[in-house]
C-alpha cells in the first residue's frame, strides 16, 4: 500500500511538468471542437423552436467554458515552465506566488506571465473569463453589477472569429510553454 508521501510525491511530479498541463489543455480544446460544429450545423436554424434556441445556448456555453479551462491549463503551463508556479509537499503553489491561479481570471493570468498579447486576445480571454466563473454555468452572477458590467462590455458573445482566434492564441502560447526556460 502507498502512503501519503508516495501521493504527494506522485502529485509534485505531475504538478510540477508542464506537459501534464499541456495535455489537459489540448484535449479541452479538441473536446470543444465538435460542439462547435454542432453550433455551426444548427446556426441559421430558425430560433422560434425552443429546443433549437436551448441546443444554441448550450452549445455556446458549452464551447465556452472548454475553451476556458483549456487556456487556464496552458497559462498555468508557462507558470510551471517558468517556475512561477510549484507544487511542493503535496500542494500547488505552497509558497504563495502571488499567481492569479484560480482560473477564471485568464486575462489577469496572462497579464502576470507578461505574455506578449494583443488587445484582441485580451477581449477573448476577458470573455472566456466570464463564461468560466459563471455565465456557462449559472444564470446569473453574484452581483447584479458583475451582470451589467458584463452586458456593458459585451463580454456574454461568441463571435464567428473566436474559434480561429482561440486556435491561434493557443498555439502562440503553446510555443511558450515548450521554450526552454
Amino acid at each position: 500500500m502507498s502512503s501519503n508521501h508516495d501521493f504527494e510525491d506522485l502529485f509534485d511530479v505531475q504538478a510540477n511538468e508542464p506537459a501534464t498541463w499541456i495535455e489537459l489543455a489540448d484535449s479541452l480544446r479538441l473536446g470543444a471542437r465538435p460542439v462547435f460544429a454542432r453550433l455551426e450545423e444548427i446556426r441559421d436554424t430558425s430560433p422560434n423552436k425552443d429546443q433549437i434556441r436551448l441546443e444554441k445556448l448550450g452549445c455556446v456555453r458549452a464551447y465556452m467554458l472548454l475553451i476556458a479551462a483549456a487556456f487556464e491549463n496552458m497559462l498555468k503551463a508557462i507558470a510551471v515552465k517558468r517556475g512561477i508556479l510549484a507544487a511542493d509537499g503535496g500542494q500547488l503553489d505552497p509558497n504563495g506566488s502571488g499567481f492569479p491561479g484560480s482560473g477564471h481570471a485568464l486575462r489577469e493570468m496572462a497579464s502576470s506571465l507578461q505574455l506578449d498579447i494583443t488587445p484582441t486576445d485580451v477581449d477573448l480571454l476577458r470573455r472566456l473569463g466570464e463564461y468560466y466563473l459563471w455565465a456557462s454555468r449559472y444564470p446569473v452572477p453574484r452581483s447584479a453589477q458583475r451582470s451589467a458590467r458584463a452586458q456593458k462590455n459585451s463580454l456574454l458573445r461568441l463571435s464567428s472569429s473566436d474559434v480561429q482566434l482561440s486556435d491561434d492564441l493557443f498555439d502562440r502560447l503553446l510555443r511558450i510553454a515548450l521554450q526552454a526556460a
